[in-house]
């Protein structure tokens, strides 16, 4: 017992080091972030906030922990390093797959997590590809005059707008919800850290083909619950 305490408050500085070095969204409580006016606002899909959708999906998936009495997620910038790397180059090089041919050391998602600095004893991910514009799978595309494309309702003419920050990040953790493997990440009570990372693709209105986004959560555990270490960046 005298182990366990003397062990305890060595950790207890990291603990607070960590909630520290997390940057001001993941900070909030999760009903004041999504208080924020601008995560009502429609996502630009030309210049988007990746910060505030970041976080817009952080807080989304605790939001969901919390209906299933399951603690909230801690942010980890060594995961969010991982699902940000993985994210961008799945938009910039085009391919949709855990697995990133990027390099050896980014292939799978322990090595991703891993070459950025983590050291968990359990690492899990979940991917998808989402629309960016709140519409059903039958739309009208319309080319303007500057060539780009706007999409319509077939029926009506109205023009669809892209989703909010949160209605995008409430939606994707939905999908994933609905998705048995996805959906045991998220629920899974031996992890506890998380981060997220969504990356939209480039020219989204350039083609007739829908804009989407490519959102990435790469979360981790440990035997022994304690504080990740900081990531290389941070250490630098």
């Amino acid at each position: 017992m005298r182990i366990f305490f003397a062990a305890f408050f060595l950790l207890l500085p990291a603990l607070l080091l960590g909630q520290e070095r997390a940057p001001l969204y993941y900070r909030m409580a999760r009903t004041e972030f999504f208080k924020l006016p601008d995560l009502h606002q429609p996502m630009s899909l030309t210049a988007p906030d990746y910060e505030l959708l970041d976080a817009a999906l952080f807080h989304a998936t605790n939001e969901v922990r919390a209906t299933h009495g399951l603690p909230s997620f801690r942010y980890d910038p060594v995961l969010f390093e991982a699902a940000s790397y993985h994210a961008t180059t799945m938009i910039s090089r085009n391919f949709y797959d855990h697995q990133n041919k990027t390099g050896a050391a980014y292939r799978t998602p322990d090595q991703r997590i891993r070459t950025f600095g983590g050291d968990y004893h359990a690492t899990a991910e979940n991917i998808a590809q989402f629309p960016t514009i709140d519409m059903p799978r039958q739309y009208c595309p319309r080319q303007q005059s500057d060539r780009t494309y706007r999409y319509f309702d077939c029926r009506t003419g109205k023009a669809f707008r892209p989703f909010t920050y949160a209605a995008f990040a409430r939606m994707s953790v939905q999908k994933w919800m609905a998705s048995p493997g996805h959906r045991a990440n998220i629920l899974n009570d031996d992890l506890t850290f998380l981060a997220c990372a969504a990356r939209l693709s480039r020219n989204p209105y350039g083609s007739r083909n829908a804009p989407f986004a490519r959102p990435v959560q790469n979360f981790g555990g440990y035997l022994f619950r304690h504080e990740p270490r900081a990531s290389a960046r941070d250490r630098n």
